[in-house]
């Protein structure tokens, strides 16, 4: 059983990924990777809402680097917006947050998808 919830939403140019649960090896990491790629094909950008992510592990940060540049391989964006604490830190203290467009709350990435 997959120990993340994936809530996708979708606008002419924007799709919106809730996440709820754990983004980790293997099958919850995959199933990301799967649904966000298929909406960055069809849209120019994908917003991934972290605000009820319990744990991110290795698989799943290199989740998010491995669909930044498949995003950006095809000219569109890919951003994670609201993500708790632990996410945050762990962005930092792996540098991802330099190289991923992060953007802090949901409002600000509601405007992203406008």
């Amino acid at each position: 059983m997959l120990q993340l919830e994936l809530d996708p939403r979708s606008g002419e140019h924007t799709a919106i990924i809730h996440c709820t649960g754990r983004i980790v090896f293997h099958e919850e990491a995959k199933a990301l990777a799967e649904m966000a790629r298929t909406l960055i094909e069809n849209h120019q950008e994908v917003v991934l809402d972290l605000s009820k992510v319990k744990d991110v592990d290795s698989a799943g940060l290199g989740t998010f680097a491995t669909l930044h540049q498949f995003a950006r391989e095809r000219g569109r964006s890919f951003v994670l917006t609201n993500p708790v604490s632990f996410v945050r830190d762990l962005l930092a203290l792996t540098q991802l947050d330099r190289q991923l467009r992060v953007v802090p709350g949901k409002a600000s990435a509601m405007e992203c998808a406008a």
